[in-house]
């Protein structure tokens, strides 16, 4: 077998990045691989792209490859290197093994897990835990350095899929049909999401006992779990606007309460968090409307959320973007059944798809219209929308197609209302 190369990474986004950094001083030659061109290459490292690259792996060419999250598991070089000898891992599985003393409270779901995450990491810094947050939310894990008594970790699906440390606590805020590409099928995406459920270490689960699926997926597992949710509550007055929030601040509870920490101070903390950026951020358009960017917003259930959030106001709606196969019916069924949302505007690759389903469920009572793309979008908002309404941007789609990440989708909309 021809190990001309011995490590590779294999995606070189924020994290591939990270990592390159970490494993320079560990090991004097590195592969990068890629599927597209990269905007920056690494400095002293050999490249491979395209056809090449996945040639190079499917033929074994590495001992051992660190592949990003955004590379799916299900793709066939992938079987065919295993097949020839070669190991995966990834970033978030090399942090784990070299970070064993902190206790890692790992928090996932379908909607929410970023606010989760950034509010329990808020609380227990203010309560005067030693702390850190880390993972899918912007700071990779590899790059998380010191090691605190506890580092709150945001994971994606991606990155559940191959993970094989356990956690010291397991948290689940909901589950939906989601990341289609990726995972394939379903089924492949519950199991992915669920894959820390299967390793034989013990350890504690939190989840949301209004969340029908995952009651569903969890009813046969053996580890220990708390459900949240499970009983009537007081609403908590927050900054965080709308039900689904309050689910995420069941669940920081839960996970204090767990921790054995004082729930009155805990509350208070609560209350002093502000929203995320991208995360129903609200500003005001130049022309003195009100606008909202939940660029995050990447599911028809997270759309959803944000519309009911706004219950009594007249809104124009932005939606669209990559199309992962996702159900948009229950989306469209609110959406004709409330008559405030004024229009609806729809951006590519999936608006063509949603705009053709608007019409087969007879939403032609007010304007769903197809933009080629956000600027087009922002004239039209500019010359329609008065001073009453709330122009919200949750598009319950990915950004790929037109963007790098939900960030730049979101500062990009902020710019042209505001200018």
């Amino acid at each position: 077998m021809n190990h001309s190369h011995k490590v590779a990474i294999w995606g070189f986004g924020k994290e591939g990045q990270a990592l390159y950094k970490t494993l320079k001083s560990e090991y004097s030659d590195i592969m990068v691989l890629s599927d597209t061109p990269l905007s920056q290459e690494p400095e002293d490292a050999s490249v491979l792209v395209g056809k090449e690259a996945v040639e190079a792996i499917a033929a074994g060419n590495f001992d051992l490859i660190f592949k990003s999250p955004g590379v799916s598991l299900y793709r066939p070089e992938i079987k065919s290197a295993k097949e020839k000898g070669t190991k995966f891992s990834s970033a978030t599985n090399l942090w784990f093994a070299n970070n064993q003393k902190t206790k890692k409270i790992v928090i996932t779901g379908t909607k929410g897990k970023s606010t989760t995450a950034s509010l329990l990491y808020h609380v227990m810094g203010e309560v005067g835990l030693s702390v850190s947050l880390g993972g899918n939310i912007g700071v990779p894990l590899i790059d998380v350095k010191e090691e605190t008594d506890y580092t709150v970790i945001e994971l994606s699906s991606y990155q559940l899929a191959d993970l094989q440390y356990p956690p010291e606590l397991f948290v689940i805020t909901n589950l939906f049909p989601e990341h289609l590409q990726w995972h394939e099928t379903h089924e492949n995406y519950f199991n992915d999401k669920l894959s820390p459920l299967r390793l034989e270490q013990d350890f504690p689960v939190i989840a949301n006992a209004r969340n029908e699926l995952l009651k569903e997926k969890l009813l046969y597992c053996s580890k220990d779990i708390t459900w949240f949710n499970d009983q009537e509550y007081e609403w908590i007055e927050t900054r965080l606007k709308g039900d689904h929030n309050q689910e995420n601040i069941r669940a920081v509870l839960a996970i204090c309460d767990f921790l054995k920490l004082d729930l009155t101070q805990v509350q208070k903390y609560v209350q002093s968090f502000s929203p995320l950026v991208h995360r129903m951020q609200e500003f005001t358009a130049k022309n003195g409307f009100t606008c909202v960017n939940d660029s995050i917003s990447t599911t028809p259930q997270s759309a959803l959320a944000a519309l009911k959030t706004y219950p009594d106001q007249d809104i124009i709606l932005i939606l669209g973007g990559t199309d992962r196969g996702q159900d948009y019916s229950d989306l469209i069924d609110y959406i004709q059944k409330r008559f405030s949302i004024r229009a609806v505007l729809l951006l590519p690759s999936n608006g063509k798809r949603i705009e053709k389903e608007c019409n087969a469920a007879g939403l032609n009572d007010r304007p769903v219209l197809l933009f080629a793309d956000l600027e087009e979008l922002s004239e039209w908002v500019k010359e329609n929308a008065e001073s009453k309404d709330i122009v919200l941007l949750s598009p319950a789609a990915p950004s790929y197609d037109q963007f790098k990440n939900f960030e730049e989708r979101g500062n990009f909309f902020m710019q042209l209302m505001k200018g």
